[in-house]
């Protein structure tokens, strides 16, 4: 079960919990009262709970997708100083090389392409455009508006 382990008298909750594809794992939100969220990690048989970001400014999203191979998630965040632009960023399980794929003026992830070399992703707050990143070269490809044919 996965309890929140706190020494201190805020009250915490841990959300949106999901598998990683190799079953490893179990990736998490958690929420402090009077902190923001934070993405954690722990493993499936129990364990040591390991934060992968820091509290994130504001608010975060549920939204997060394991990459197929299970190394890497990818999430969302909300721009600092902003009321709504979120933007997609990148980590790995141990918590390093946090990059940020997005610069636009808000996006939403849709998740991985099967092989884990591209991140699917829609304008936000207003689904405008789909996009498609390749994330080896940085390159974004728009599939234009959505619901146009």
């Amino acid at each position: 079960m996965l309890q929140s382990r706190s020494n201190s008298n805020t009250k915490q909750m841990n959300i949106y919990p999901t598998w990683s594809p190799d079953g490893e794992k179990i990736a998490f939100w958690r929420s402090e009262e009077g902190y923001d969220n934070s993405l954690w990690t722990t493993n499936s048989n129990g364990g040591e709970q390991k934060p992968l970001t820091n509290p994130i400014s504001g608010e975060s999203s549920e939204s997060y997708y394991w990459s197929p191979d299970s190394k890497k998630i990818a999430f969302m965040e909300l721009e600092y100083n902003t009321a709504s632009i979120y933007h997609i960023w990148r980590i790995n399980i141990d918590g390093t090389c946090k990059t940020r794929l997005t610069n636009g003026e808000g996006e939403r992830l849709c998740g991985w392409s099967p092989d884990g070399k591209k991140i699917l992703y829609e304008d936000f707050p207003i689904p405008k455009n789909i996009y498609l990143l390749y994330l080896r070269e940085l390159i974004i490809t728009s599939y234009g508006e959505i619901g146009v044919s």
